[in-house]
């Protein structure tokens, strides 16, 4: 520790450099030296500045006496060195200095930004005004103290008013082009649907000519190599046996001719030769056919049997009806006559009718002879139904005076019953005979449906060629189930939905892919053997076929796809693109079907644009058709609020044009003493050219009626002591929508000042704000005591000490009144204490 030093050499030199101290500075000197035995010279220093310093200035004036009495404070001995950090830390530092790390810090600082902003207002904190603390015991005299501000001094003016914002000029062409634009975009975008089914409905007739123009064929139906096996060859040989006897002319019969049989012989050389005799029978058998579209199915099969029949010797005369016999003809377009007419004028022995009776149940009653009596006049009559299962026939047949028969090979040997053998002594038998009932299951459906589908498009006989070959178990019928889902079917061509053959193909490589397989198999070599003529729409249609064919097998690993794949797109720039991009959709996984069909391109549908000769087609789309009216409406309301948003958003502004600031000239002079106003606000032109109708506006406020300033001569306007306290300022609008401005003149209130003391214990730095403005109303700081003056109104005084903390006291300066001098304690200062450490006897010392 060092010596003690003389403490009165430095309480000397204070008071040589004007430092107020006395006998209570020296006895307080003097105690504290007492209490703070074994301190170091840099805590006595610091205490005797804070005994002796009432202020900044005097603290550091203590500070430096000190120094140069008794030296710089001791130097603190240097620190150890820090331990090396623990590996968690030395990652923390490397982290910090990362880029990372600065990214982040980054982030934080604009969110803390950010919110520092929105809560500048909100957070603000507040000091709460503390009451003057009474100021209890003795206290020596206070020297006597001269005021800081001895000349009145007036409240600063507060923040003057910002200017009106400069307008920016418009970009008139930029918004008339965003019209327009968004107009056009606008109609457009409305018009779309309707452009688009145009623009289709161009393609498909522009192709439909090209499809026209070409020669040749334009369908072909893929028939089977081989015809259906419809019936057993024994059961129509066993039913033409019994039907030549009694529908035959000019045949033979089985009785021998002896006598030219020896003669034939004889003539011969020995060589036996058998002559029968001649047949006894000259009738015919009259067929009625349906030729209704419901018989279309059974079309082939029926010509099966007919044409059986003739190539065994029965004589056949054939007639046509559409659904009921009631009227016949020849064929399909020749003249109807009645079914009694046949009875009268035919040499029919027996009738025979094919037909599934489909115009029984919606048949009218008849106005002259029934049908059903003219059929019963036949001796000899049986009538043969398509529909295999008696179960699906019409309830109608049932009531005719016919035995019904399946066609199939043993309905058709019970219907040569009824017709060779003697009717009379054959038993009616009932439509549902035993042994008849084939019904179809949904098993069967879904696997002849199966097979149409991988076939792609077949013809009925090639569906029954399918069945017979594929799914034999499957009943006849069953193509009557597939009829009825499909959405078009013809003999030549009977075509499933898209989505459902997707399934079904699908289902079919699935379960069984070497039926699937063999399916195509046949089909590719059908379609080998069956070419339309090169050319023709026919022709671009079978090589549709044969390529999805082929692609198809080249999923299966039978071949190989790229010569399929080319073909279809060759084949999508023709005039049947439809068709391919429909076939296209089931083979994803060979070709893609978006690379078929209409593109669009620059505002227009383009699809294909050659035949398969290489013949230019008229297949661009315009593109556009006429706008209707709602159409140009809903365009024209969306454009105008497309560019009247943007324009909201500022962004069709230009340059700023800048305001003429001191265009004007605005001054105020206070008047005398013996006047009634305030004073007076005189406004002069200070450039040529600026209007001379002016506005005077009061803290941004228009003030009173505009003014007519006229050139070279100023306008004065008297101010009373209301209008005083407030900036004002002359502003005239110009032609580009900028403002000439004056300058922004500050007109004191007017207010007189009051002198008022302040003191605080010890001492503190004193701050007054006005309580209206939150601005301070006289200078900066000041050090107490202190004598302010400062005009009527409403103030808040602001009290700091570096050692006592802060407060704070309302003063309010009322019209006519003097304010009580201003005294406060700081709230960690205690003069009691204070007093009682100065003055306590020196024993107790």
């Amino acid at each position: 520790m060092p010596p003690s030093p003389p403490f009165s050499d430095l309480l000397e030199q204070l008071r040589a450099k004007g430092l107020p101290l006395g006998v209570r500075e020296h006895l307080a000197f003097a105690e504290l030296w007492t209490r703070m035995d074994g301190a170091t010279s840099a805590e006595l220093r610091v205490a005797a500045g804070a005994l002796l310093g009432r202020s900044r200035e005097e603290v550091r004036l203590v500070v430096e006496t000190f120094d140069a009495l008794y030296g710089a404070a001791e130097q603190a001995a240097p620190p150890l060195p820090p331990p090396p950090p623990p590996r968690w830390r030395r990652a923390l530092l490397l982290f910090r200095r990362s880029i990372l790390a600065r990214w982040l810090a980054s982030l934080a600082l604009v969110a803390i930004g950010v919110l520092g902003l929105w809560a500048r207002d909100q957070l603000r904190p507040e000091i709460p005004a503390l009451p003057p603390t009474p100021v209890s015991g003795w206290l020596p005299p206070w020297p006597a103290l001269q005021s800081l501000a001895p000349e009145p001094f007036e409240a600063l003016p507060p923040t003057p008013p910002a200017p009106p914002e400069p307008p920016r000029s418009t970009t008139w062409p930029a918004a008339a082009a965003t019209l327009l634009v968004a107009g056009v975009g606008t109609l457009l975008l409305v018009q779309g649907p309707r452009v688009r089914a145009a623009s289709r409905r161009h393609l498909e007739r522009s192709w439909k000519r090209a499809r026209a123009a070409m020669p040749g064929p334009t369908t072909f139906e893929l028939a089977p190599q081989d015809a259906p096996v419809w019936f057993d060859r024994r059961d129509l040989e066993d039913a033409a046996t019994l039907l030549a006897r009694a529908f035959t002319a000019g045949g033979v019969s089985q009785r021998l001719n002896v006598a030219r049989t020896l003669t034939t012989t004889i003539g011969r050389g020995g060589m036996p030769t058998f002559v029968f005799e001649s047949s006894t029978a000259t009738g015919s058998l009259l067929v009625l056919e349906d030729i209704a579209p419901e018989m279309t199915v059974w079309r082939s099969k029926v010509e099966a049997l007919l044409t059986a029949l003739r190539r065994q010797g029965v004589r056949v005369d054939r007639w046509v009806f559409d659904g009921t016999p009631a009227r016949v003809a020849r064929d399909p377009i020749g003249e109807r006559v009645p079914l009694d007419h046949l009875v009268k004028h035919l040499n029919a022995n027996g009738v025979l009718v094919i037909g599934a009776g489909s115009g029984l149940a919606s048949e009218a009653r008849p106005t002259g002879p029934d049908w059903r009596e003219a059929l019963a006049q036949w001796t000899r009559r049986s009538w043969l139904n398509p529909v295999v299962s008696p179960a699906a026939w019409r309830p109608a047949l049932v009531d005719l005076p016919v035995n019904v028969w399946p066609l199939t090979g043993r309905g058709v040997l019970e219907a040569a019953a009824d017709l060779a053998v003697d009717p009379e002594g054959r038993r009616r038998r009932r439509a549902l005979a035993e042994g008849f009932d084939d019904r179809v299951l949904a098993d069967d459906v879904e696997r002849l449906k199966r097979l149409v589908a991988v076939a792609g498009h077949p013809s009925l006989d090639l569906i029954e060629v399918l069945r017979q070959r594929f799914i034999p178990d499957a009943p006849e019928d069953t193509v009557l189930a597939v009829l009825a889902d499909a959405e078009h079917g013809s003999p030549g061509h009977v075509r499933l939905p898209a989505a459902e053959v997707n399934r079904l193909v699908a289902a079919e490589r699935r379960e069984n892919p070497q039926r699937e397989r063999a399916v195509r198999e046949y089909v590719v070599e059908l379609l080998r053997r069956q070419a339309p003529p090169d050319g023709s729409v026919a022709h671009l249609r079978w090589r549709l076929a044969d390529a999805s064919q082929r692609a198809a097998l080249s999923e299966l690993g039978v071949a190989r796809g790229e010569t399929a794949a080319a073909t279809l797109r060759e084949l999508a720039a023709g005039p049947i693109w439809e068709e391919v991009q429909e076939t296209a959709s089931g083979l994803a996984g060979v070709v893609s079907p978006e690379a078929f069909g209409p593109r669009a391109r620059g505002g227009e549908l383009v699809g294909p644009t050659r035949t398969a000769g290489g013949a230019l087609a008229d297949v661009r789309s315009r593109g556009w058709v006429f706008p209707r009216l709602v159409e140009l409406v809903i365009a024209a309301a969306a454009a105008l609020a497309i560019t009247g948003g943007l324009y909201r958003l500022g962004v069709f502004e230009g340059d700023v044009i800048p305001n003429v600031a001191a265009a004007y000239r605005a001054t105020y002079s206070d008047a005398n003493a013996t006047s009634d106003v305030a004073g007076t606000l005189t406004v002069s032109r200070a450039l040529d050219g600026m209007p001379g109708r002016v506005q005077l506006y009061r803290d941004g406020q228009a003030f009173r009626d505009p003014l007519d300033v006229p050139e070279g001569a100023p306008v004065e306007m008297p101010l009373a002591p209301a209008d005083t306290g407030h900036y004002y300022q002359a502003q005239a609008r110009l032609a580009a929508g900028n403002h000439a401005l004056s300058d922004a003149v500050w007109v004191p209130p007017a207010r007189r000042l009051v002198p008022v003391s302040v003191d605080a214990l010890p001492w503190a730095e004193l701050r007054v704000v006005d309580a209206r403005t939150g601005q301070p109303a006289a200078g900066d700081t000041f050090t107490t005591p202190v004598v302010v003056n400062l005009p009527e109104g409403a103030y808040t005084l602001e009290f700091r000490h570096p050692d006592y903390g802060a407060t704070t006291l309302p003063l309010t300066i009322s019209p006519g009144e003097t304010p009580p001098d201003v005294r406060v304690t700081m709230p960690g200062f205690d003069p009691a204490a204070t007093a009682r450490q100065l003055f306590r006897p020196a024993a107790a010392r």
